[in-house]
């Protein structure tokens, strides 16, 4: 998954780790994610985790004067105000009949991208050069979301890309941690049951998200 706007991730409990941009890192219970803008991401275990995630609008962003789209957060931050500022955001969201719910929800929101901005940011470089590789993998995840409705072939999608389908896959795997054929089923999967539970029978939500 990627997108423009800044995601925040807090790990409540168990451990796993988080893939950015294909890198690996390790996270515990009380850590702080944060997947800078457009960076693909993806949250893993191999026992048990559970984390919650604030994702905020860029625009919002710019109108209070922080432009993170040109900023790199660190990846990883242990030891902050943020899980505070988490637990706030949290208990308004369920306070239907506050008032003023929606201004505390900004007022908490701007002191976390202060604290943010302020202590874990760093300026792009703009001259660094870029991955293609990293390209080509956002382009295959947005081929396999306009695609999974009908059969295609890994070779027919590599062809699409124009890259190599061996160096597709390998680069693929590395950057979001799971193979094309489990995303394009994941995706499917998840389509299926929203058509499902929607009231379409199980055949025929089937065969819209590509299964034969």
């Amino acid at each position: 998954n990627w997108h423009e706007n800044l995601e925040v991730q807090y790990c409540n409990e168990g451990e796993g780790y988080a893939l950015l941009d294909g890198k690996r890192y390790s996270v515990n219970a009380g850590d702080v994610v944060v997947a800078n803008s457009n960076s693909l991401h993806f949250m893993g275990t191999k026992s048990s985790i559970t984390f919650s995630a604030i994702i905020i609008d860029t625009n919002f962003c710019k109108d209070i004067g922080i432009d993170y789209t040109s900023l790199l957060f660190e990846p990883i931050i242990t030891n902050s105000n943020i899980p505070f500022l988490f637990n706030e955001i949290y208990e308004i969201m369920q306070k239907d009949d506050d008032p003023c719910k929606l201004a505390l929800l900004k007022k908490y929101a701007i002191e976390l991208l202060i604290e943010l901005r302020s202590k874990y940011a760093i300026e792009k470089n703009s001259s660094a050069p870029k991955n293609s590789s990293f390209f080509k993998v956002k382009e295959a995840i947005t081929y396999i979301q306009n695609n999974y409705t009908r059969h295609f072939s890994l070779e027919e999608m590599a062809s699409a890309l124009f890259i190599d389908k061996c160096n597709l896959i390998r680069k693929f795997k590395k950057y979001t941690g799971i193979t094309i054929i489990k995303y394009t089923n994941t995706l499917r999967c998840e389509k299926a049951k929203r058509l499902i539970t929607e009231g379409m029978p199980i055949y025929e939500a089937a065969r819209s998200c590509g299964f034969n």
